[in-house]
């Protein structure tokens, strides 16, 4: 009887030991689960859509600054391209003093002027709603950073409240799942965002406008400067 007594308590030991071991270890796999959903929650925020959101918004206030560049400095871009042009007319000019075609090479300066201004007039026009494009996409970047942001914060702080509103061991499936529905809306938005700029940067396809804009009025005041040089050769030939 006192053997029988002794196998029971044994038995009821060892197993009020693995029922304390069960809950230790249901305790490290809860603990576990929860650091590690919150812990890729984390590093995915600092190394995409965080990462992507400020590289977009540097590139939008070099793009701003890059355009108005370009519009400050399109008429001395010009004229350094009028004047290299004309530097072989200086000669013929030299050559030419005197005679009836004098009048004609030197009015190149006239010519190239009014070419300038037209294409100025041109790029203005043509790139006129950059800058206003540009402001519009800093604004509705600093809303779907906000949005992002709000949605970042909102999932660590929502499972932390998974794990208070359920922290009994028989809860475990609706803690799983109140953890699981925070880290899917998460992630939801984090890709969206992610795709913002995952291609192609808004910012910098539309300074592209400006850029080509400028480009063009380079190429069509260097024709027309060509087109004059061209018409003041037979002059040259003819005196």
């Amino acid at each position: 009887l006192c053997s029988r007594n002794m196998a029971d308590s044994f038995r009821s030991l060892v197993f009020l030991i693995s029922a304390v071991l069960s809950l230790a270890v249901a305790d490290i796999k809860v603990s576990d689960y929860v650091y590690w959903k919150k812990a890729d929650i984390s590093a995915w925020h600092q190394y995409f859509p965080s990462r992507a959101l400020q590289e977009e918004s540097l590139t939008n206030i070099g793009a701003v600054k890059a355009a108005q560049d370009v519009a400050q400095g399109l008429n001395e871009s010009l004229r350094r391209v009028a004047w290299y042009q004309t530097q072989e007319l200086d000669t013929a000019q030299f050559m030419m003093e005197g005679t009836s075609a004098q009048g004609c090479v030197e009015g190149i300066s006239t010519f190239m002027t009014k070419a300038i201004d037209n294409e100025i007039s041109t790029y203005q026009d043509c790139a006129a709603d950059v800058l206003p494009r540009l402001n519009r996409a800093s604004v509705n970047l600093t809303r779907i950073t906000s949005n992002y942001q709000n949605a970042y914060h909102r999932a660590l702080a929502g499972i932390d409240s998974c794990v208070k509103t359920y922290p009994n061991k028989d809860s475990l499936s609706r803690l799983k799942t109140c953890v699981e529905a925070w880290n899917k809306n998460y992630f939801t938005v984090a890709n969206t965002t992610r795709n913002y700029n995952a291609f192609v940067s808004p910012a910098m396809t539309i300074f592209t406008t400006a850029a080509e804009c400028a480009q063009t009025a380079a190429k069509k005041c260097g024709r027309q400067g060509m087109g004059f040089l061209a018409e003041a050769g037979p002059l040259r030939e003819a005196e």
